[in-house]
């Protein structure tokens, strides 16, 4: 079946394949153009997680070299605050609160380094989601495109197809819709043929009886059968001719 498109390449009718051959291909550009637009997306979209990954890095580095900063120097007061132990009473508040200054700070820092780090993760996550359906969406493009080439999904012989809308067998150039069979592999294990009986001759037939045939396409091409049904009814071999034709069907 085709998955929509313009037929570029179709097996001869009758051919024999193989299982797997490559029978059908279908080209659709519109296909095409929005899988390469995709893609480019994709491409774009892990560029732009890359970059957030690196930006991160660079936040969560300034924000931790801020916080050591701060630690070296509230740990700095402190040594000042132990040589100051017998100073006045004035600059030993000096340092207390410098102390109390560097506690809080410190504590800011640990607080916004935790919301830093949920934001991150959050738009981590909104990115990836993304790449994700791009993903997805991707590789459903690439699984309709595959679709595109038909193989053989059996080895037998290979018929094209009606075009509903030439009323003739399809031929490359047509154009091809979802769910239309192209080609057909028809069941080889029974098969009949329709014998044009003359009237004579449809009078000796009985149902059962054994019968030999050629082709009108090969004659030399002899087999043999069992009849299976007999029309019951003739039809004029040509307009107004009384001679009258059988249709008669036979096993291979």
């Amino acid at each position: 079946k085709g998955a929509g498109g313009t037929i570029v390449c179709l097996v001869e009718e009758g051919t024999h394949v193989q299982e797997g051959d490559v029978v059908c291909r279908i080209e659709d550009p519109l296909l095409a153009t929005d899988y390469e637009n995709l893609r480019i997306n994709l491409e774009q979209n892990r560029a732009d997680l890359s970059k957030t990954y690196a930006d991160h890095a660079l936040e969560l580095a300034i924000l931790e070299a801020q916080i050591q900063n701060n630690e070296a120097q509230k740990a700095i007061t402190s040594l000042d605050s132990l040589q100051l132990a017998f100073t006045p009473g004035n600059q030993r508040r000096i340092k207390e609160l410098e102390l109390e200054q560097s506690a809080i700070q410190n504590s800011r820092f640990e607080k916004k380094l935790k919301t830093l780090k949920v934001i991150q993760q959050s738009e981590i996550r909104k990115q990836t989601k993304g790449i994700e359906r791009v993903e997805s969406r991707l590789k459903n493009l690439e699984e309709r495109i595959a679709s595109l080439t038909l193989r053989a999904p059996r080895s037998g012989l290979v018929v094209r197809g009606v075009n509903p809308v030439s009323n003739t067998k399809f031929i490359v150039g047509d154009n091809a819709w979802e769910g239309l069979p192209l080609l057909i592999m028809p069941d080889m294990e029974q098969m009949k043929v329709k014998i044009q009986a003359t009237e004579g001759q449809y009078k000796r037939m009985k149902v059962g009886d054994k019968v030999e045939f050629s082709f009108d396409a090969q004659p030399d091409n002899q087999a043999f059968g069992v009849i299976t049904k007999k029309a019951p009814v003739g039809q004029p071999i040509k307009r107004r001719s009384k001679v009258k034709v059988f249709e008669v069907e036979a096993s291979v």
